[in-house]
């Protein structure tokens, strides 16, 4: 392990609940700070330096960064989940430093937000982008269509064989053509 230079204080606060980080191609690491701030952050490998990005937008429900939240990159852009009971999703041009809100994440049978224990992975198919989505406290599973700009439920197979929520600490990754939870 080495230490690399802390996230900034910037607003006060430490990183915390929320705090998410995505690698990008450009050996640059994005970072969402959580702790109720909109605070979004790159780290550049080369320079070991951070640079303060456009904020994540308040949104509809004007709430910041919480436990929830999550990044994913893929397609020159970085996809992220606002967490902190919200059904906010969002894309992050990398090449404009410009937020975009995208269609909301499905409230599923319970009506439930989002909440700690969410994951978003990247995943290419074929000519097809797609956003996997496991949403805290439930055993919901989705994927955003990212050229069709539509939501699609998922079976949550390894939820129902174990019968349990997904909590914090939760987490998903995708690689030899499978997602991993």
């Amino acid at each position: 392990w080495v230490q690399m230079t802390d996230v900034p204080i910037g607003s006060g606060k430490r990183v915390k609940g929320g705090g998410s980080l995505v690698y990008v191609p450009e050996n640059r690491i994005y970072a969402l700070k959580g702790n109720n701030t909109t605070e979004f952050y790159q780290y550049s490998l080369a320079n070991r330096e951070w640079d303060s990005l456009n904020p994540m937008p308040l949104g509809t429900r004007r709430k910041a960064v919480k436990k929830g939240a999550a990044l994913t990159y893929g397609a020159g852009s970085i996809f992220a989940l606002k967490g902190n009971n919200t059904s906010e999703f969002w894309k992050y041009s990398i090449a404009f430093n410009h937020w975009t809100q995208l269609r909301p994440v499905p409230a599923g049978p319970n009506r439930k937000r989002i909440k700690g224990g969410s994951g978003l992975v990247f995943v290419n198919k074929g000519d097809s982008n797609f956003v996997f989505l496991l949403k805290g406290k439930t055993t919901e599973f989705y994927a955003y269509w990212v050229d069709g700009d539509t939501w699609l439920v998922r079976d949550s197979a390894w939820a129902k064989r174990s019968g349990k929520r997904f909590v914090k600490g939760s987490a998903l990754v995708y690689g030899a053509n499978k997602i991993y939870a």
